[in-house]
């Protein structure tokens, strides 16, 4: 064989034995012709490493020695903290030229090695270095004006070293996870060495390629070619459609439409995603093809880099080596293996930030302040200091048990303590049981089985005696809490302002000043006299103005009140919501009865209604039984002076018409205060509605947008949703209602 073939084919096996082999000598051929060239390969760890004696550079001599200056011995620095791998191994192999020409012979002087073979070899730096050929591949390219990341992309696509290590890490992987646990789908970047590993390693999983990374190399090679204007968004729409089609069909319609725009002035682009994404990866990232296997939703890698970079995060760094790197995580599971799985996230969280602590703090609880296990419940930094010295785990008690509560189950009540007191006074009364005659024990026995089972009691409690006499007693049955201090200052409650019994604060209008209307005044005079004689004035007084009324009283029905007569005369989207329908009299002030009676007055209380608005001026003013239709009361335009009054929502259905009616000089009340009402008119008569809770609602009609005031404009947003769910009920999309 030849020198070069020796050399080879020595290493070769070296590296299959997990050793390095190297030149440690060679020589030529000299001038006498039974001299032969030759060459020594020996183990990469034999001989010795020898120190060197370094000195400051201050401390040399200088090259003129006629200077009359002294000098200082020659001082050497303090030795370096160094390390190395040779250990005199005694291998050694001599390579001999046999012939005239390049025919070379191997002999094994020492096949002994004083050393363990190396498992891997990725770390040895003279199995990683570039071969003759990878150095000469950059300097051609360089030559012919090749792009840098032309280069490293070529490079990548050779190196089969790469390969390897994603294959080691690959078989790793592997190695720790049951048959049963293997992956069915991969997603990574288009790592060309990682995709033949993955290929080799897991030959039945899928592999995908992460669609983020695409679109960022999409965006970086043809955005420029678009010039970043409207092309280029028309471009990357088209782009994210062919991505995303469903159907064969549409895939085959987007490329052809992106041929029809761009062809010709932006070729560039086209062939730049046809040549290297579609033309050989188009099944890998296209929802098409990998929507034919169950990867879950994870179509790109950013869970695995979320996690690497929460991982570099903890570390501090990422350039360390892989041995400090192990450390570290190691450090990090071994102290809270205890913990995964057993203590909520935001602890774990909290438990690593003050691990950081531990490198500065140590073991004194001074330095520490144990300021995280006084407010959280939590192991502090020197605990984990102690802990970790004995190389032990953070113990679960350690833990505060609000982190270790993890669901909505009620915590199990354990009692080590089984001598309690409670223990003892049980065993007293067990024995004083014991010592009594048959009639109090049983007796005893009766009172007890009262205490377990108060069902079985035959005691019954008192009737109360209702008060049917008298007047009854303004008695407050509202459950709302009173305003707090903050809420009387945002409502401006001045002298003007009222705390209704039911919590809620309502500002009262400044009163109208009535003008006194004073009839003609009479002056009687005397010709002979200018003093006045008599003069009669006569003023009259204002009439006294009704009381405010409490308004979002809760109306108590009685479900027997309720009738479903009127269910089928309602549209029938709302009919599935009525729990019932309440009847007031039909004398022609049936709105009015029926707007008092849901806002908790009582029907008969059908004039304090009308009294609250003196804009309405003929409408409402009658007050008496069976007025003419033109005093009924009339919607839509009584609905917004019954919201603004009472502050309250109104819905109007019927079969004609149905709408709601928003206040429109308000801000909206808190949720908990806010008051709806419904009522329905059946062939001119008004009637109560009860209805479920989120049942749909009618629409706002555009007019409510123009007077409004822009603070009243928040009533719309709570009910969006339920205004859409009628519209979808009754295929109604013709009133519409923007506000935002």
């Amino acid at each position: 064989m030849s020198r070069e073939a020796l050399l080879n084919w020595s290493r070769v096996q070296g590296r299959k034995c997990g050793i390095i082999v190297v030149i440690k000598r060679s020589d030529g051929a000299g001038k006498i012709i039974t001299r032969r060239a030759r060459v020594t390969l020996g183990c990469e760890r034999g001989g010795h490493y020898i120190k060197k004696s370094t000195v400051d550079s201050d401390d040399k001599q200088p090259m003129n020695s006629k200077a009359n200056v002294s000098f200082d011995h020659r001082k050497k620095k303090h030795p370096k903290s160094t390390g190395t791998k040779k250990c005199g191994c005694p291998f050694q192999l001599k390579g001999l030229n046999i012939g005239p020409g390049d025919e070379w012979k191997v002999e094994v002087v020492c096949g002994v090695h004083n050393h363990h073979s190396a498992e891997y070899l990725e770390g040895h730096s003279y199995a990683r270095r570039l071969s003759k050929e990878e150095n000469n591949l950059p300097m051609d390219m360089s030559k012919s004006l090749v792009r840098p990341k032309d280069i490293l992309y070529t490079i990548k696509r050779r190196d089969g070293k790469n390969e390897d290590n994603y294959m080691w890490a690959l078989n790793r992987l592997k190695s720790i996870m049951n048959t049963n646990c293997l992956p069915g789908v991969i997603v990574t970047d288009r790592e060309i060495a990682l995709m033949n590993a993955i290929r080799n390693v897991f030959p039945s999983v899928r592999h995908l390629l992460c669609r983020w990374h695409i679109n960022k190399c999409v965006m970086k090679a043809c955005k420029g070619i678009l010039k970043k204007g409207e092309k280029w968004e028309q471009f990357i729409v088209l782009w994210n459609m062919l991505v995303l089609a469903k159907t064969e069909v549409d895939y085959e319609r987007n490329p052809l439409e992106m041929d029809r725009i761009f062809e010709g002035k932006y070729s560039k682009a086209l062939d730049y995603v046809k040549v290297n994404w579609l033309k050989e990866y188009k099944d890998r990232f296209v929802a098409v093809w990998t929507d034919t296997c169950m990867h879950f939703g994870n179509t790109t890698s950013n869970r695995a880099e979320s996690a690497h970079s929460q991982l570099k995060r903890q570390l501090g760094t990422s350039q360390c080596n892989f041995e400090t790197s192990w450390a570290k995580i190691h450090a990090m599971v071994s102290l809270l293996k205890d913990l995964i799985g057993y203590v909520s996230i935001v602890a774990l969280e909290e438990i690593l930030c003050e691990s950081k602590r531990i490198q500065y703090v140590g073991t004194d609880p001074i330095a520490c302040g144990c300021v995280i296990r006084r407010s959280h419940g939590l192991p502090c930094a020197h605990e984990m200091a102690e802990l970790s010295q004995v190389f032990r785990p953070i113990p679960l008690y350690c833990v505060h048990p609000h982190w270790r509560k993890l669901d909505m189950f009620p915590a199990a009540q354990i009692n080590d303590n089984l001598d309690s007191p409670e223990d003892a006074k049980i065993d007293v009364f067990v024995n004083w049981f014991k010592s009594n005659d048959p009639d109090t024990k049983r007796h005893i026995g009766m009172k007890l089985q009262e205490i377990m089972d108060p069902k079985s009691s035959t005691l019954r409690e008192p009737q109360v005696k209702i008060k049917t006499k008298g007047r009854p007693s303004n008695f407050d049955k509202s459950t709302r809490r009173l305003p707090s201090a903050f809420e009387l200052v945002e409502s401006d409650c001045n002298r003007n302002s009222l705390t209704l019994s039911n919590g809620v604060v309502y500002t009262k209008p400044p009163p109208k000043k009535r003008k006194k209307q004073t009839p003609p005044l009479t002056v009687n005079h005397d010709t002979q006299s200018s003093a006045l004689a008599t003069v009669n004035i006569e003023t009259t007084l204002p009439k006294k103005q009704p009381p405010k009324l409490p308004v979002h009283k809760q109306q108590i029905v009685n479900p027997e009140d309720l009738t479903q007569q009127y269910n089928e005369k309602l549209p029938a989207a709302i009919r599935p919501f009525i729990m019932g329908a309440k009847d007031v009299k039909s004398d022609g002030n049936c709105g009015f009865r029926a707007i008092a009676g849901l806002l908790g007055y009582g029907e008969n209380s059908w004039r304090k209604s009308v009294e609250s608005k003196h804009e309405v001026e003929y409408r409402l003013d009658y007050f008496d039984d069976y007025p003419l239709e033109d005093r009924w009361m009339l919607i839509p335009e009584m609905g917004y002076l019954i919201a603004n009054c009472y502050n309250v929502v109104l819905m109007h259905f019927s079969n004609a018409i149905s709408l709601m009616f928003l206040p429109t000089e308000s801000h909206p009340l808190p949720e908990y205060q806010r008051g709806e009402i419904s009522i329905g008119l059946v062939e001119k008569h008004f009637v109560q509605l009860h209805l479920q809770p989120h049942h749909p609602m009618p629409p706002v009609i555009n007019r409510w947008v123009d007077i409004s005031n822009l603070k009243a404009f928040d009533w719309y947003s709570p009910y969006r949703d339920r205004i859409d769910n009628w519209k979808e009920l009754t295929g109604s999309f013709d009133v519409h209602l923007d506000v935002y």
